[in-house]
Parts: C-alpha cells; sequence; structure tokens
C-alpha cells in the first residue's frame, strides 16, 4: 500500500483549514478509521458536523451516520446513526438508505421495522442504483426471520440483479439453486451463475463458492442410502502446501533460521523489527541465503506483489518464476495421468 494516510491528513487539514467541506469528510473519514486513538472519534465527529453546517448536509449526515455505526464500543451510537442515515436518505443519498435499511431491518439502534427497510431498499433502486439495490433486497428478504423470511422473494430479487451483472447476486442466487431453497435444486444453473461470477471478477468469493458446490455434490453423491456422508471439503490454493506429502529441506532450514536469528535480535533488545531471507546465491545446486533485519515500519502493510516478470501471459508463470521457487521446494515428486 503506498498510500501515506499521515501526509494525507496533513494535505486535507490545509484544504480544511480553508474551508473546503469535501476535505473536512475526507479527513474525518482517516480519522475514524482508527477511533481507537484517544481524540480522533471527536476530531472526526466535528468535521462531519461541521460539513453539514457549511451545507453538505447529505454527504456530512451519512459520514455521521457512518461514524456512529461502525465505531469502537465505547463511542458506538446506533440510534444516532440512524438519524444522520434518515437526514441524508431523506436528501436521495442511496448509500445512506443502505445502511439504514440494514439498521432497521436488525432492529439496532430502533425497534426492528422489515417494512420500513424493504421500502428503502426499494428507494435505492429509484435513486438510480438497481444493481446493489436488489441484491440487498434479496439479502433482506433471505435472511429475515420468519414470518417475514421469502427465499423466493429473495431468488427473484437476485435474479434481477444477475441480469445487471453483479457477481454478489450471482453467487447469493447460486447458493439457494445448490440448496433447494427457493427455487427448484438445479445444481448446473448453480454453476454457471458462480462461473459467471469468477468470470465478472469476483474470482475469491466466486471459487470459494464454487468449491464448496462442488464439494456438497461429491458428498451427495458418495453416502449410500441410509448411510453415513463423507468428510469432503474444498480449499482454496493457500491451503494445498498443507498437504503436501514431503516438507522442503531449504523451507525448514530457512524457517530454523529465521527463528534463531529473532531470538538474537531479541536478546540484543532490537524490537520493532522483522527478520528477513536474502538470497546470496540463487542456483538450484547452491542456493544460499543470509538472514537480516528490517524495520516493521518498512514491511508492515507493504504487501509484496508477484513481480510482472513472473507472469507469462493471464495465466501461466514464467522462467523467472521458476528459477526463483525451484532453489525453494526441493525435489518434486514426479506425477503420473490416469
Amino acid at each position: 500500500d503506498d498510500r501515506d494516510l499521515a501526509m494525507a491528513a496533513e494535505a486535507y487539514q490545509k484544504a480544511v483549514d480553508l474551508g473546503d467541506n469535501a476535505s473536512r469528510i475526507s479527513l474525518g473519514k482517516i480519522l475514524a478509521a482508527d477511533d481507537s486513538v484517544p481524540g480522533n472519534f471527536d476530531r472526526a465527529r466535528v468535521l462531519f458536523e461541521a460539513a453539514v453546517a457549511n451545507g453538505d448536509i447529505r454527504g456530512g449526515s451519512r459520514a455521521l451516520g457512518d461514524l456512529y455505526r461502525t465505531a469502537e464500543a465505547q463511542n458506538r451510537r446506533p440510534a444516532m446513526a440512524v438519524a444522520a442515515y434518515v437526514r441524508a436518505a431523506e436528501l436521495g443519498d442511496p448509500w445512506a438508505m443502505i445502511p439504514l435499511a440494514r439498521m432497521l431491518a436488525a432492529g439496532d439502534g430502533v425497534p426492528a421495522d422489515f417494512d420500513a427497510a424493504r421500502a428503502w431498499l426499494e428507494k435505492v433502486v429509484e435513486a438510480g442504483e438497481p444493481s446493489v439495490g436488489y441484491t440487498v433486497l434479496g439479502s433482506l428478504f433471505l435472511r429475515a426471520d420468519e414470518p417475514n423470511r421469502d427465499a423466493a422473494k429473495a431468488a427473484e430479487y437476485f435474479q434481477k440483479a444477475v441480469d445487471i451483472g453483479n457477481t454478489d447476486a450471482m453467487i447469493e442466487l447460486a447458493n439457494l439453486y445448490a440448496a433447494g431453497d427457493g427455487v427448484p435444486a438445479d445444481f448446473d444453473r448453480a454453476k454457471t451463475l458462480l462461473d459467471a461470477a469468477i468470470a465478472g471478477g469476483d474470482v475469491g468469493a466466486g471459487s470459494v463458492a464454487l468449491g464448496d458446490e462442488l464439494a456438497d455434490a461429491v458428498k451427495k453423491g458418495l453416502t449410500p442410502a441410509g448411510g453415513k456422508p463423507p468428510r469432503v471439503r474444498a480449499d482454496t490454493f493457500g491451503y494445498l502446501q498443507r498437504c503436501w506429502p514431503a516438507t522442503s529441506a531449504v523451507d525448514a532450514m530457512e524457517a530454523r533460521g529465521v527463528g534463531r536469528h529473532a531470538a538474537a535480535l531479541a536478546a540484543e533488545g532490537s524490537g520493532g523489527a522483522s527478520v528477513t531471507i536474502v538470497r546470496t546465491s540463487n542456483a538450484i545446486d547452491s542456493y544460499r541465503s543470509a538472514f537480516g533485519r528490517a524495520e516493521l515500519s518498512a514491511v508492515a502493510r507493504h504487501a509484496r506483489h508477484m513481480p510482472e516478470d513472473f507472469t507469462d501471459g493471464r495465466n501461466n508463470i514464467s522462467g523467472a518464476f521458476y528459477d526463483y521457487c525451484l532453489p525453494l521446494v526441493g525435489d518434486l515428486p514426479a506425477f503420473g495421468k490416469l
């Protein structure tokens, strides 16, 4: 993450000092994101209230609603969040209507009111946000308590959002088809929807849902009549290494080395740091590495993404990746094809 929130806050503060309303809200959001810091909650509240007082009633009120709804327990004020959302929603803000409806449905800060929640979500559609409006309407009917729960109605709303291309709705509707909840059970339809969600960009959630549906289908297919179902699960690629039959000798050696180096740093009183591994030789037959130290501020929250030269096209890996990876994994077993 290349953002520097401290520098952003400093720049916004200069604009706030000049009376800029948008900067009041932006700076307030930065402060509200970490309201555990003493004073941040009150500073954010004052900024949002100033935005309202200076004419941005809609944006400032929604920001106040978010602040009161998502704050830490000591600062959370759900009833005040609802009041703020109502002010913004009555001015036509669909992004205030959605959390308002969710709080009404849950009875968070106000008595539960399913019909009022539904009415606000219908207004989200009318306000020009049909994709998210229909999706949240579907969720409202699907997750409501009896007698308001209506899976068939939820499926209708999800389908409307699917027709607009909403990938969240595709996953929700696929789950209904897989379970036969509100619609006839249809595994092929569920799979088609999940494939569409993945193709539409929701690779993570779509792939997890597809794996769950396939695992459930396998479980049902292998369960004998009147018998106990087998244990079947689908895992994302992040878990595959846990199933690997042999531990990499290099990986094991480096793991122990990192631990030893960390202990040595701790014994020296060197805190606030992370151990690093630096390659000194990358050849497969003579791979070597050394351990170092990096300040946490230099590595925390700074994700290192896969370098572009490690990929070949959209889905394949390059020779550079093999050169990087092979010294780490060690000898690989040979696999056959059935």
